[in-house]
């Protein structure tokens, strides 16, 4: 399977007790344990959603996605601060603004560093504006800075 065979046909599936785990490995031990260890218990407690990306029945990597939010008052730059106080027309630091994060994403060893983390990346962001914009509004998304650089081989 090539990596554009890969680009052109992967499709994302939920976490299931069904999903042998046991030869994933994205070369993050933090990561792989998550996965094999936390993020179906984490997920049936509605804490998180894990997506598997697949394609040909081989999992490829994975996200996981959770709700959070943004507190005006911690935003330490000012001018973004009050631009985006102004564009939602909020009058409070104390607000809470709805947020998802993206708070793990992680790719198989053997399909890293060839150009497909950062297109199935840009392909998670455009499902969940779709989302935000049809279904379930929030107004930003959070990536964890650390799973970022590792997804895009920057780890």
């Amino acid at each position: 399977m090539t990596i554009k065979e890969i680009k052109d046909n992967y499709y994302f599936e939920n976490l299931s007790d069904k999903h042998d785990l046991s030869d994933f490995d994205c070369g993050d031990k933090d990561l792989n344990d998550f996965l094999k260890n936390d993020a179906l218990a984490q997920q049936n407690a509605r804490l998180n959603v894990t997506k598997l990306i697949m394609c040909d029945g081989n999992i490829i990597g994975f996200t996981s996605l959770l709700t959070d939010g943004i507190m005006i008052k911690k935003i330490r730059n000012e001018k973004v601060k009050l631009e985006i106080k102004e564009k939602l027309n909020i009058n409070s630091n104390k607000k809470s603004i709805s947020a998802v994060k993206i708070g793990r994403l992680a790719i198989d060893k053997k399909y890293a560093r060839k150009g497909l983390s950062s297109h199935i990346l840009n392909n998670i962001l455009k499902n969940l504006k779709d989302i935000s914009e049809k279904e379930v509004e929030f107004r930003f998304i959070l990536i964890m800075q650390e799973y970022h650089d590792l997804f895009l081989g920057r780890g």
